[in-house]
């Protein structure tokens, strides 16, 4: 993967990259769970770093990869560790593992879902200025937002349905690292568009795979999300009241919350 820790400024405090199977090892977990983490981690990287460190290198990766990557940042004990989650990408699309078993370890005090949306992204979309999409690409900066998508959106959903079955209170986040800056997303599940979020689906599934799969929510969020992708992006760029104005009535209409952290100046 690209922006690996040697890429950054603190290289010297990460401690050497050692697979996800080792990891497991700190966690308290039934046998049916640690085997089913151990099968999908076994080869994937993990560093014990905090947020922060782990944001700094996602920003360099959107930049340096030109497909999505995926993390996950854990606190349990005083401890915590970033997991690289990517199972696989394309130019358009990601999957992650699914860090489910995870959560029967009860000490968990954190469980954070972290992935980027390249800039090569907007070399591949077809309503954004070829040039423009050039010039963020070589300049490594950006005025111009990729937000959550739809599918983020109903991710983080499902996380919190989940949670909700397990019955667990534990803090959970997700974040999308863009080329313009870090946005955090969250949804209650008590706002009233979400009130048949666990219809239309096959029976059988757990409600959090219901969730998850809800085409009918999905579609109407994408809707949404890409008319305010294109609002956003002005001709120069994304500005503070019209992303005010985004967040406000997605929080409204929708339940969903944002937040935004622009991408500190290089």
């Amino acid at each position: 993967m690209n922006g690996s820790p040697e890429n950054i400024s603190r290289r010297e405090f990460l401690k050497a990259a050692a697979v996800g199977g080792l990891l497991l090892s700190e966690f308290v977990l039934p046998a049916s769970a640690r085997a089913a983490l151990e099968k999908l981690l076994n080869s994937q990287e993990y560093y014990n770093e905090t947020l922060e460190e782990l944001l700094t290198r996602l920003e360099l990766a959107v930049y340096e990869s030109d497909t999505e990557v995926m993390w996950a940042w854990v606190e349990r004990g005083g401890k915590s560790y970033a997991m690289n989650i990517l199972h696989k990408a394309t130019d358009r699309t990601a999957h992650g593992v699914n860090l489910t078993p995870l959560h029967e370890d009860r000490a968990v005090e954190k469980a954070y879902l972290l992935h980027t949306h390249p800039a090569a992204l907007f070399l591949v979309d077809p309503k954004f200025p070829r040039a423009k999409a050039e010039q963020i690409v070589r300049e490594r900066e950006s005025r111009y937002a990729r937000i959550p998508s739809s599918g983020d959106i109903m991710e983080m959903v499902a996380d919190r349905v989940r949670l909700n079955e397990m019955n667990l209170k534990r803090e959970i986040k997700h974040f999308v690292v863009e080329p313009s800056g870090v946005w955090s997303y969250d949804a209650d599940l008590a706002h009233p568009f979400f009130k048949d979020i666990f219809s239309g689906t096959p029976e059988g599934d757990t409600q959090a795979e219901m969730a998850r799969g809800n085409w009918s929510l999905g579609m109407t969020l994408q809707g949404a999300l890409e008319d305010w992708q294109e609002r956003l992006n002005g001709e120069k760029g994304m500005s503070e009241e019209t992303r005010k104005e985004f967040i406000a009535v997605f929080a409204k209409e929708y339940g969903v919350t944002f937040s935004y952290t622009p991408r500190a100046a290089t």
